[in-house]
Order: structure tokens, then sequence, then C-alpha cells
């Protein structure tokens, strides 16, 4: 996963959508293509794309592979299933994965569960109203969501702060204060304030926009 490019993860995510319907949820674990590694914290344009679609992203804990247990176990079910080493072409390993899907979701029967097939029990996984398009996107969802969230910096030496791929000159007197960085939604402002409250500086610069994350998103 590390290896592929967040917009063709995007770009795959997005065709499961068309095929599926889109979820109302995402779970994410702390790792490529949709965090940030170097502050994970801070949404990806991957992660924007789905608030604006409308779906709720839920980030793991770091080094948490036991908050995805469900999604672990069944990579290991699918890698049992397809032999992926047996596989010389990329094609012959996708029919091998898709056919291992499919008897996961119509075929097996889950013994907790009465011994039903997954699609018995989510039946909404062939007929999921919620269909995706482009179109779907809202800004402000992404908007909403930036302005629930306050993250925190440390003013480097040279009186900056990089917050989001974007610099704000603080000052050099600042220079090692921890800061808070927010945003309102109303005046479009991303503010940013001591650890006593005082707003030091405010911003109408514009971190992330509607086009920026569309042209992520899109083919």
């Amino acid at each position: 996963m590390r290896q592929i490019a967040p917009k063709v993860a995007i770009e795959l995510m997005n065709k499961n959508f068309e095929r599926w319907g889109m979820p109302r949820k995402i779970k994410i674990d702390n790792g490529r293509p949709f965090v940030n590694m170097r502050h994970r914290d801070t949404p990806t344009l991957a992660i924007l794309w789905w608030i604006g679609l409308g779906i709720e992203v839920i980030q793991n804990n770091p080094a948490s592979p036991q908050e995805n247990g469900a999604v672990e176990n069944l990579q290991a079910t699918l890698a049992r299933w397809s032999h992926p080493k047996t596989h010389t072409r990329i094609e012959d390993f996708q029919k091998a994965l898709d056919e291992a899907g499919r008897i996961q979701r119509e075929v097996y029967m889950v013994s907790a569960k009465g011994y039903k097939s997954r699609i018995s029990l989510f039946p909404e996984l062939k007929t999921n109203t919620r269909v995706f398009s482009y179109e779907c996107f809202d800004f402000q969802r992404v908007e909403q969501y930036l302005s629930e969230r306050v993250w925190r910096r440390k003013i480097r030496h040279n009186g900056r702060i990089r917050f989001m791929g974007k610099e704000f000159h603080m000052g050099r007197p600042y220079a090692g204060k921890e800061v808070s960085i927010s945003f309102d939604p109303i005046e479009k402002l991303w503010l940013i304030h001591d650890a006593d409250g005082t707003l030091l500086n405010q911003s109408k610069r514009e971190i992330v926009s509607q086009r920026e994350i569309l042209d992520f998103a899109s083919r």
C-alpha cells in the first residue's frame, strides 16, 4: 500500500464506490497512502474528499492493528484463498481475488451468525442507495469538518509554522512557542492562538480549495 500513489488509491476507491455505492464510514490506519506520515493529525486530500462526499472517516490510533482486526483477518483469508504466489500475471491474480471475494460474500456461511452468508446478513451490499457521483461532493462539509478541529504546532526558530503544506509567518519572537490552529467557517478565517488563548495571527489564506480536492480525486 505504501507504494501506491494517493491519487491512484483514490481512483481505485472511487471505482469501488461506483460498483457498491458509498459507505457511511471509512476506517483507516496511520500509514500511506491516505495519511500524512509527518503529521498524522493533518487531513490529507483523500480524507477531505471522503468528508466532502458525506463519509465519516475513522482513523486508528498509531501502531494499533488490533483496531482493524476484521480487515487484518480478511486479508489473511483472501491470501489463503487466492494463492498470490502462484500467479505470474496480475490479471490472473485479480480474477482469483474477485472469486475469493465473491465466495466470502455469497457462499461462505458465518457460523457465528446462524450459518448465513454475508450477503444475506447485509443485503445492502447489493442495494446501497448511497449512489456515488462526483456531484455528491459538498465543500461545505469540508469546511464544517475543519471547523470542528484544533491542531497544535510549535513555531520554528525562523518564526514560521507549516500547516497543510502552507507556511504562516508568526515572527521570530514567538519561536519555540506552541500554538493552536483553528478554522472559522463563517468568516473563512484561519486563527492561531497561544496556549493562553490569545489570538496571535489570523489569515484568510486559502489552505485547501474545492478545486484542489476535486482535481486530486477526479480521473
